[in-house]
């Protein structure tokens, strides 16, 4: 009996050892889910404060901020799904460039131009300084380096390890390459416009405004245009495969360098712009999408013309005629007619919700849509059945946790869930600003300073306020 109790000591910790690891497993199982679930980042929100000079706000589970030094904000660009900024900051006749992910910012250059752009992964700023010198800041280092003097046009690849620029001398302009520490001249007479991670797609405007698809070593792979539309942007897919361009009378859309296709007269572009990523110059677009379909078009005019494009390139149309629109989850569209009423639009077909309409938004699980007749009152939509809430309405905002925000006439702020008409949040407020992760309002305007109180929230219902007089900068 005695030779066997250590036996059972041991099974006894060995069973207990078995628990640990189990619960350690389970802890750290929920932990991981916890992180899938929650955003990778939090997205920013840049503000104005000539009390405090240029303000950036971001929000994870409580709200938190930071102020950059400086008088005013000269301009300012975001990484794809605004997670990082770029911010040009005037500072006596030059600018410092700065650059944030929300936690911490970093002077990126302390005499920079207003030419410079953030890569779409946020992971590189590239800039030029006041004699042109063109340099390559890594986010993650926190280092520079110098890619070439008198250097004037450039494009980022998404990534941000890949640099198409010109640099301009003796009557001619040079396009070069950088990749992997060093410059390679592979064309003259170019503008650049994007190049892809790997460098197998070249973009690049030749001197008669032909839209050119160039090869690693200059040589032309495939001319898509021969006079595109200056005034108009070029859209690219996330690994810059795809391309949407207009020339002076038509909208084109081309795949891999092949033959453009004809989509809609006239100038069109994605509709929406919350993923986009513009270059230095404000011409080019990164979009979150593979080949540029999975998304909406809407065309330039008094009134706008939505729509889709099918894998084949075929073009769905959604509405001839619209005043506004936004998303409604999933593929799904909710859009007013020039004509006042409101459609729900679901990838085939348009249903008509209600007449009257001068403003809606829509759940982004497309629970629910809220609208604002010309009468200012305010309906709730959910499965065909409509629900008056409130009466005075101004505007509507929908929260990033599927929230309502609705803003009087008199200034009264509510928040409300699904068909109720929900509780009063403040009053005397001006208008709102809704981020992925964060709510904003401004309250007790100055129409003379154009300045306000900031409040902010990470729930969508408990505020506090941030600062005493901001202005708006996004």
């Amino acid at each position: 009996m005695d030779d066997q109790q250590p036996e059972k000591v041991k099974n006894k910790h060995r069973r207990v050892g078995k628990v640990w690891i189990l619960a350690v497993i389970a802890v750290l199982t929920v932990a991981i889910l916890i992180a899938c679930l929650r955003p990778d980042k939090e997205v920013i929100a840049l503000f104005y404060s000539p009390g405090q000079s240029g303000v950036l706000v971001f929000s994870d589970d409580q709200y938190s901020g930071e102020v950059l030094p400086g008088k005013g904000v000269s301009s300012f660009r975001f990484s794809g799904g605004s997670s990082s900024c770029a911010v040009l900051i005037p500072d006596g006749g030059s600018y410092k460039l700065y650059y944030t992910d929300g936690e911490q910012h970093t002077v990126v250059a302390g005499n920079s131009t207003n030419h410079y752009v953030i890569a779409y992964s946020g992971s590189a700023v590239v800039y030029t300084d006041s004699v042109g010198v063109l340099y390559r800041y890594d986010t993650a280092k926190k280092k520079t380096e110098t890619l070439s003097d008198g250097a004037d046009r450039f494009a980022v690849s998404p990534d941000g390890s890949r640099i198409l620029f010109t640099k301009t001398g003796e009557g001619k302009s040079v396009l070069y390459l950088y990749e992997k520490g060093s410059a390679t001249c592979i064309g003259e007479q170019y503008t650049p416009l994007a190049v892809s991670d790997d460098a197998s797609y070249i973009y690049a405007l030749s001197a008669d405004n032909s839209l050119c698809l160039l090869k690693r070593d200059g040589t032309m792979r495939s001319k898509l245009c021969s006079q595109v539309n200056p005034s108009s942007a070029f859209c690219f897919s996330s690994d810059v495969s795809s391309v949407v361009f207009s020339d002076a009378s038509y909208t084109y859309i081309s795949h891999e360098g092949k033959s453009r296709i004809r989509i809609i007269s006239g100038v069109a572009e994605p509709a929406l712009r919350s993923h986009a990523v513009c270059d230095s110059y404000g011409v080019s677009y990164v979009y979150d999408d593979d080949d540029l379909t999975d998304i909406i078009y809407a065309s330039h005019g008094a009134t706008d013309v939505l729509f889709s494009l099918t894998k084949g390139n075929e073009r769905v149309d959604i509405n001839n005629s619209v005043v506004q629109f936004s998303e409604a989850g999933g593929d799904s569209l909710i859009y007013i007619s020039d004509q006042g009423r409101l459609y729900l639009w679901r990838g085939e077909e348009s249903e008509a919700i209600a007449d009257g309409v001068r403003q809606a938004v829509a759940c982004k699980n497309g629970k629910y849509i809220y609208y604002i007749t010309a009468n200012h009152d305010l309906f709730a939509y959910h499965g065909g059945k409509t629900q008056q809430l409130a009466s005075d309405a101004e505007t509507l905002y929908i929260t990033a946790d599927n929230k309502l925000l609705f803003l009087l006439t008199d200034g009264s702020l509510y928040a409300s869930a699904g068909m109720k008409y929900g509780e009063k949040v403040d009053e005397s407020v001006h208008s709102c600003y809704v981020t992925d992760t964060a709510v904003f309002y401004r309250k007790n305007y100055n129409a003379q300073t154009g300045l306000s109180e900031l409040y902010a929230s990470s729930d969508s219902s408990h505020f506090k306020k941030a600062f005493d007089a901001v202005s708006w900068i996004m």
